[in-house]
């Protein structure tokens, strides 16, 4: 089902550079990602935090099915709407769990102790825009919702509080960064998982590949 954004939705984008809207998931869909994460993390056994850290980004690589469980096309189609680009990539996503915050290391320590943009947070340019999914959200503090299901649809210039994630106990949220067509992988080390793509084979420089990072809408 194709989801349309409302006049105020639109207008509320484009005076504050991001929205957040309900309705795009229901409960057992939102239960549905969570014991998918959950699974997985304990089938690859990964007790540290850097583990999961790792494990959590690119999970629609990791997961079967994820694109169609998380909507993807139906959340393409928002960014579109919100951003008039196309072609659009998922440049990557990336789970984030409060968890974290017990890192010994430094990098991503000094990670979730910042506020940065999600361009800058990217080692992957030409980004279009962020979703943050609130899968198991505690207090609101945007772009992280407070309520589970929601959805927050920010531009990629935006300031992102991750300090928050320092204080929570459990809280779980997942972002997607799109792309446009032309995207790169370039160095950037304010992004604990610069490393990532050098470990799949790529070099800096390189284009994103469409298999591993399809097109979603052309």
């Amino acid at each position: 089902m194709k989801f349309t954004l409302d006049k105020a939705s639109l207008e509320a984008f484009n005076q504050y550079g991001w929205v957040e809207i309900d309705g795009l998931f229901t409960p057992d869909q939102i239960s549905s990602i969570n014991n998918e994460i959950d699974r997985l993390i304990v089938e690859e056994k990964l007790e540290k935090k850097e583990e999961i850290m790792a494990f959590g980004r690119n999970l629609f690589q990791k997961i079967e099915g994820f694109n169609k469980l998380l909507r993807i096309k139906s959340l393409a189609e928002i960014v579109y709407e919100l951003s008039s680009v196309k072609p659009l990539r998922l440049a990557y996503d990336q789970l984030y769990q409060s968890a974290m915050s017990s890192f010994d290391q430094a990098r991503v320590s000094q990670f979730l102790r910042g506020t940065s943009s999600l361009s800058e947070l990217s080692s992957v340019n030409e980004l279009i825009l962020g979703i943050m999914i609130a899968l198991k959200p505690s207090a609101e503090q945007l772009p992280f919702s407070g309520e589970a299901g929601r959805v927050v649809f920010f531009r990629p210039d935006q300031e992102i509080p991750l300090e928050v994630l320092k204080s929570r106990l459990a809280d779980r949220y997942l972002l997607l960064a799109f792309s446009n067509h032309r995207a790169l992988y370039l160095h950037n080390d304010k992004d604990p998982m610069n490393h990532y793509l050098k470990s799949k084979g790529y070099v800096y420089g390189d284009k994103l590949k469409e298999s591993d990072h399809p097109l979603i809408l052309r």
